[in-house]
């Protein structure tokens, strides 16, 4: 046994001399500019580690492994342990978003909370540490994570999303991933990002194979998009057609007299003074044409555009070409423009919509649009969301298929013309959804409600004046949507 017992303390080297060695352990103390302590225990930090063993040797303490001056035990990678990633991922939901370090508002502290309290195990894993306080008489809630956990997630997260294949048709995107390339992909970020393994336990920190799936798990819920599905060792996401859907077939407009190819597009008609106004475009081009193309329509003088889609393509719905202008007025449209250009071909992809779809206003008609045009099936979930924010009629969740179809036989919902895409422009009428929440409230049917008041333009879909409450100028240049 050793008569000098060396050993890690709160982050130092501590070394405890037994027997008659006090004295010697006295003069490595004085040897060591930073070291403290006294004659029977000293501590250093660990840069000192090299001068501290030579000291050792120096003063022929009995030391038996001189490599080995810690007595640390050899590290051990472990196993990949078994656990529910699919579950996992759900219990990390909202890991992206919640952020790091003080934040006194109340949504994001109760996020952590909840977050905390139903991961804490995953999270630890992770090296995320949690924290309480007051400041101001204000509650706050603190995850930390140290640098090196952090950036292997961040990592992982982005080698994840390369490793990942992507297939696309008219039911929409469905992204694939198998658990073993995931796991290549941990194994190689770790490396990268930690460095090679160490040879002790304790030499540095350093995360093993019992962390991955949990590190997996934590990539994947830092992604937006649907929950994972994990089948037969395979991790698949599956997306809605919108807002991008690969068509067999590409519609067509005409920028400047340059072909631009359409991937779907929808146009409102019939406003009463023959303009179309155009309400969803999305296209996959080269950098150059997109930008011409969103360029065009953001632009004041509303051009004309005719969009079309092939002969014989299945996911049209209305004339084989429509003629449209943009609504004039600001802000009336929301740009979606992938960051880089696309992994394959190199092109890029631009999506012009419509405010409405995603941001519907009380009071105001609004874009309920969705990519499934093989079954032209609304999004129920948003549809309720975007009608109860439109109106301030009290609604029910659980009426929101009938509240569709009376919708839609009362003709407050639409169907517009569309390519590749179902397009409908619901009408925020007061009047008339009060009649079917009546109905709905008393347990009767549509032909219980009555004569209704109901007024249609161009005997097919609402005026355009309707989509905004003001208007401005059309010599007013449209500013670039975030």
């Amino acid at each position: 046994m050793s008569i000098v017992i060396v050993n890690q303390d709160r982050g130092m080297i501590q070394v405890h001399a037994q027997y008659h060695y006090e004295s010697a352990l006295l003069a490595i103390r004085n040897e060591i500019p930073d070291a403290v302590g006294d004659y029977k225990t000293i501590r250093v930090e660990h840069r000192d580690k090299d001068t501290l063993i030579g000291l050792l040797l120096k003063h022929s303490l009995d030391i038996q492994d001189h490599e080995n001056v810690l007595g640390l035990p050899p590290f051990f990678d472990g196993d990949y342990a078994e656990i529910d990633l699919a579950d996992t991922v759900t219990r990390l939901a909202g890991y992206h978003d919640i952020g790091r370090g003080a934040d006194y508002d109340s949504t994001v502290t109760k996020q952590r909370k909840e977050l905390w309290g139903r991961a804490q195990a995953e999270l630890e894993l992770l090296d995320v540490s949690y924290k309480e306080d007051y400041r101001y008489g204000v509650p706050t809630v603190s995850l930390t994570q140290i640098s090196a956990s952090d950036s292997l997630v961040r990592r992982l997260t982005q080698a994840l999303s390369d490793a990942t294949r992507a297939t696309f048709g008219p039911r929409g995107l469905v992204e694939e991933l198998t658990v073993a390339e995931a796991v290549a992909a941990w194994e190689s970020t770790r490396l990268a990002v930690c460095g090679v393994p160490p040879t002790k336990i304790g030499q540095k920190a350093y995360p093993t194979r019992a962390t991955t799936m949990v590190a997996i798990a934590a990539a994947l819920a830092s992604t937006t998009g649907p929950a994972p599905v994990i089948v037969d060792g395979v991790i698949r996401r599956v997306y809605g057609a919108w807002p991008i859907s690969i068509a067999t077939d590409v519609g067509v407009t005409f920028v400047e007299d340059a072909r631009v190819d359409l991937v779907s597009w929808a146009v409102l008609t019939e406003n009463g003074r023959g303009e179309d106004v155009l309400m969803h475009i999305s296209a996959v081009n080269s950098y150059q044409k997109n930008k011409a193309l969103w360029a065009g329509i953001m632009d004041g003088t509303r051009a004309h555009y005719q969009v079309s889609y092939p002969h014989h393509a299945k996911g049209g719905h209305g004339e084989r070409t429509q003629t449209a202008r943009r609504q004039q007025g600001k802000k009336r449209y929301v740009t979606d423009w992938n960051d880089a250009s696309l992994k394959i071909s190199r092109l890029s992809h631009i999506s012009i919509t419509h405010y409405t779809a995603e941001q519907p206003v009380s009071g105001q008609n609004f874009l309920h649009l969705v990519g499934d045009h093989a079954t032209a099936a609304p999004d129920l979930p948003w549809f309720y969301q975007q009608l109860d924010t439109a109106l301030t009629v009290p609604l029910r969740e659980e009426w929101t298929r009938l509240l569709w179809e009376m919708g839609v036989q009362l003709r407050c919902i639409h169907r517009m013309p569309s390519f590749n895409c179902a397009a409908y422009w619901v009408e925020a009428s007061e009047a008339r959804w009060t009649r079917i929440v009546q109905a709905l409230t008393l347990g009767k049917t549509i032909n219980d409600l009555g004569d209704v008041d109901v007024i249609t333009i161009g005997g097919a879909v609402a005026d355009a004046d309707q989509l905004v409450l003001e208007d401005v100028d059309d010599n007013e240049t449209e500013e670039e949507d975030d």
